[in-house]
């Protein structure tokens, strides 16, 4: 009988230990995009080359890494929340960079002029290639804050 008292007591402390570890984990915030150090500075037309002319290597080589990335801001878009996205490239190419805004630095974007030289720095997420070759592709980046601007 104590054995089995036992080993309910450890079970119990167990399963407490891992609701504490489970809560701290799902509240836990982002750390401050500004505080991340990035791994790789880029133009914004080499790295679209680079995901065109061979997506999984420049996947693999860049799939979660902080980038600072230089480009021409071509779109400011703005959803329905507020929340802002960057397009990069240049005229007459159909890809481009998308650069979805950190929460805590979303209002940088609100001044920010197409057809300006930006750089920006994110996580890169993903890219959508298109198949078709009408629409262009997208290099993916999230939790972006913008760097420097000329």
């Amino acid at each position: 009988m104590k054995r089995k008292i036992t080993i309910l007591m450890i079970i119990a402390v167990a399963f407490i230990a891992l609701s504490f570890y489970g809560g701290h984990e799902y509240f836990r915030a982002n750390a401050d995009m500004a505080d991340l150090k990035e791994s790789v500075h880029a133009d914004a037309v080499d790295l679209l080359n680079e995901f065109l002319n061979n997506d999984s290597l420049a996947t693999k080589n860049y799939l979660g890494k902080i980038l600072i990335i230089k480009g021409t801001l071509r779109e400011l878009e703005k959803d329905e929340k507020g929340d802002y996205t960057l397009v990069l490239g240049e005229e007459g190419i159909s890809s481009t960079i998308r650069c979805t805004m950190d929460a805590k630095h979303n209002q940088q974007s609100s001044a920010l002029k197409k057809g300006t030289v930006i750089a920006v720095k994110g996580e890169l997420t993903g890219f959508n290639a298109d198949g078709t070759g009408l629409l262009g592709s997208d290099v993916l980046m999230n939790r972006c804050m913008v760097k420097d601007q000329n």
